[in-house]
């Protein structure tokens, strides 16, 4: 299929996110089946990144829409496709992220588990995305009474984050408050400077 088609999907996945933002429901989900009609029939192994990047695009709106079966369907579709490399990881990660939103902690955390192997071991280790995952893993620990993990996890996240993206971005500020709350679970005080010390 050439090119401009699935450039074509990525448009309707484009519409179908702005219609669902707009509450128009039935509008979303005819696009999403219009990219997903197009993404069927690509059969170029060339653009395997493009049509797993487009199903978990619309495993987002389908998300959205509160379908959350089909959103899981379509990411586990996508990593089918993408392979299971250290490439699959942010697919992987996506899918830990609805079972964790859907309160499946037991899978949630089987997959933060996988991803956080893979990434280990590659280059993705300095990435944020290692860092977001990280804190979605911690977060698991948390609903598992696990708190002492769940700190080394947001310490490590922090790390990560701090050195990607600042100690002022919002995804950096999350995590510092997920570590202050843990901190304060344990008796442990959490600074405005980020400096930590434990009670005495």
């Amino acid at each position: 299929m050439d090119k401009d088609f699935v450039a074509v999907a990525g448009v309707y996945v484009s519409l179908a996110d702005l219609y669902r933002k707009k509450g128009k429901r039935h509008e979303s989900r005819t696009y999403c089946e219009s990219a997903m009609s197009i993404y069927d029939k690509v059969k170029d192994r060339n653009q395997v990144e493009e049509v797993a990047r487009g199903l978990s695009e619309v495993a987002i709106v389908y998300e959205g829409l509160d379908e959350h079966k089909k959103a899981l369907c379509l990411l586990e579709k996508a990593l089918d496709i993408r392979g299971g490399g250290g490439g699959s990881c942010g697919i992987e990660a996506q899918i830990g992220v609805l079972h964790y939103i859907h309160g499946d902690y037991v899978e949630a955390l089987s997959f933060f588990n996988r991803v956080v192997a893979k990434m280990r071991n590659g280059v993705e280790k300095r990435s944020s995305l290692f860092g977001i995952v990280l804190n979605q893993m911690g977060l698991v620990h948390v609903q598992f009474s696990e708190i002492q993990s769940a700190i080394e996890l947001f310490e490590e996240s922090v790390n990560v984050l701090e050195g990607n993206l600042g100690l002022h971005h919002p995804d950096t500020l999350m995590v510092y408050g997920n570590l202050s709350s843990a901190y304060d679970a344990v008796g442990r005080y959490f600074f405005n400077d980020y400096s930590l010390i434990e009670e005495i």
